[in-house]
């Protein structure tokens, strides 16, 4: 997962759903909070109530662009309801 500061109460709502996901803060993102998921990733557990404590762990590898992703991933966005 990679997000921009600033995005910190975003991005800590992923591992209240996502169990063990690798974070990385990194620059550019702006608002976006990006989730990939690679070939390991069985389920979304269901994430505890609103107003929960969740703990973080930050990778943080010196560098301030993300790491490369493949040029060959689909992209989803979240608020896409037109399968509805």
């Amino acid at each position: 997962m990679f997000f921009s500061s600033g995005n910190e109460q975003s991005a800590a709502t992923v591992p209240s759903a996502l169990p063990n996901p690798q974070i990385q803060r990194v620059t550019g993102m702006g608002d976006v909070v990006q989730v990939v998921l690679g070939p390991d990733f069985n389920a979304v557990t269901t994430p505890p109530p609103t107003g929960s404590s969740v703990q973080v762990h930050l990778t943080d590898n010196g560098a301030s662009d993300p790491t490369p992703l493949p040029q060959d991933l689909g992209v989803t966005n979240a608020a896409d309801v037109s399968c509805q």
